[in-house]
């Protein structure tokens, strides 16, 4: 039996993907194009759910969605039990939806290439939401927010010199990203939300450091 991350009314997730392409290279309007060995066009939508929740140790968190007690408190001589997870069951499933059109290219029986745009919007991201102390417990899972991930990607590789035993191949590739945070609840939409060395805040990448400023060294 596979343990159940969310509550049973939001356990089960529909998402759908679909890909389209066309080679235009074959087109009867580009049969007299002879420098052109290959040109396509293709495009693709989809979705993933993502409902991996680890605890604090890196374990796999299977009961998010109820509450969990300890036992061991004591109060002198009383027995007691306190809180270690409470229960969030509101919690549904993080969904990243990827987008990407590209276009696919062959030209004089040399040169090769792709260049595709993508992105990548992923919401309702689960995190480990820190807690004040009168809560009872440090964190609670939550979904939080929404961020895009967008960029472009060129690939090319030239055939410099071939004949029927051997051939001789360059290539290159580059990468263009850019990340940024487009959601946050309401409640840290002003001060944004502090993980370790990062603050995340609307607008902004949730690479970016959250530092000290540094003056240089006080003589």
């Amino acid at each position: 039996m596979v343990p159940r991350v969310l509550q049973k009314r939001t356990d089960g997730g529909n998402f759908w993907s679909f890909g389209a392409g066309w080679r235009i290279s074959e087109e009867a309007f580009m049969k007299d194009v002879k420098w052109v060995n290959n040109l396509k066009l293709r495009a693709s939508y989809g979705e993933t759910g993502n409902d991996n929740i680890l605890d604090s140790d890196g374990d796999p968190d299977y009961y998010p969605y109820q509450t969990l007690y300890g036992l061991g408190y004591k109060n002198g001589s009383e027995a007691g039990a306190y809180f270690t997870v409470i229960a969030n069951p509101s919690l549904k499933w993080e969904t990243q939806i990827s987008t990407d059109i590209a276009l696919e290219f062959g030209l004089f029986d040399r040169l090769t290439g792709t260049i595709e745009y993508f992105k990548k919007d992923s919401k309702d991201l689960l995190f480990d939401v820190s807690q004040p102390a009168s809560v009872g417990v440090t964190s609670i899972i939550q979904n939080i927010g929404k961020v895009t991930n967008s960029g472009v990607e060129i690939e090319l590789d030239y055939n410099a010199f071939k004949n029927k035993d051997w051939s001789v191949s360059v290539g290159a590739n580059a990468t263009f990203v850019k990340n940024k945070i487009k959601n946050l609840p309401a409640t840290m939409k002003e001060n944004g939300y502090i993980s370790g060395s990062k603050k995340w805040l609307e607008g902004k990448s949730i690479y970016e450091f959250w530092l000290r400023q540094w003056h240089g060294v006080d003589p």
